[in-house]
């Protein structure tokens, strides 16, 4: 008996000792789906922010090549300027000054060449400014897209190591799950052999059984309960039907949850006035005067022996 109860506790604490451990790893899994949550965002971000650049970058190269092109031919005008000027020689165009048939036609050839000259230098001093403008913005994306393209490599790598750490938790839940039921199980069937052995314990009982169980054995004791509650001996004959029917007559008899002469369960009370010592379920007197209490308190047999045709 004490073997059955050690081991029944022995159960019921690993069952406490798994559900706390359960209630841990659920309270972790929650923090790391947190986690998990904030770091996706920081995703989403970083790959905003890495498209940005991207487009940067694109818009960068585009405007560079539209630079470049136009350098390349402001570079072709000049060449072709310059070859003009080699092949007529510094006296071409000092004659067409000199050859100026007034003041004011020479003064205004001369302005013409002078704005020629600054034009082309301005258009060259400021495509290489915007060049180096754009080799810089180019530096800045290219480190952009580096540097996010890092970061998403980063989040991917955490990212990944949550899944898993998730995933291995989700698993020792369900192992913890399966120990838990599994110790419930063997707990429950613990329980019920300590119920059954409470049972197989109970004492024998002390009353005596009668040497005659036959017809009519036990109608003195039934006449007088009768009497003692008022009721008229009309009961004798159903009540005798009864007690042949239940149990045979026998005051010791068992069917496990239902015991003694009248076959009451355990969760009758004894009969009002009944101080007597053990399962008074086995007391024949007892087992009848309960009978007789329950006819005189209701007024029949009600449901418990009226199912039968006594």
């Amino acid at each position: 008996m004490m073997v059955v109860f050690t081991t029944c506790f022995f159960l019921f604490v690993c069952a406490i000792a798994a559900a706390s451990e359960i209630s841990d790893l659920s309270a972790q899994k929650d923090e790391m789906s947190k986690t998990l949550f904030v770091t996706l965002d920081e995703y989403t971000n970083a790959c905003a922010h890495y498209q940005s650049a991207v487009d940067a970058r694109t818009q960068a190269e585009s405007d560079l090549l539209t630079i470049n092109e136009r350098i390349s031919v402001l570079r072709n005008d000049l060449t072709i300027r310059a070859a003009s000027m080699y092949r007529q020689g510094p006296f071409k165009t000092l004659d067409m000054l000199l050859g100026s048939t007034s003041f004011l036609e020479f003064t205004t050839t001369w302005d013409m060449l002078k704005i020629i000259n600054e034009q082309h230098a301005a258009r060259i001093d400021e495509m290489r400014s915007l060049k180096e403008q754009q080799s810089e913005l180019l530096t800045i994306y290219s480190e952009n897209e580096k540097a996010s393209a890092q970061l998403m490599r980063d989040i991917d790598e955490q990212t990944t190591q949550l899944n898993q750490q998730i995933a291995q938790l989700d698993s020792s839940i369900d192992a913890l799950k399966k120990t838990a039921a599994v110790a419930e199980v063997a707990r429950a069937e613990e329980t019920k052999k300590i119920a059954e052995a409470v049972v197989n314990d109970r004492p024998t009982p002390q009353y005596p059984i009668p040497s005659y169980l036959g017809d009519g054995a036990w109608d003195a004791t039934i006449l007088e309960l009768l009497e003692k509650y008022g009721l008229g001996e009309s009961w004798l004959t159903p009540i005798r039907n009864i007690i042949w029917r239940e149990s045979s007559n026998n005051p010791n008899a068992s069917a496990g949850y239902y015991v003694g002469l009248c076959q009451f369960g355990e969760h009758w009370d004894a009969p009002k006035g009944w101080s007597g010592q053990g399962d008074w379920r086995y007391d024949p007197y007892a087992s009848i005067e309960r009978m007789v209490q329950y006819i005189a308190d209701t007024g029949g047999l009600g449901s418990h022996w009226a199912a039968t045709d006594y």
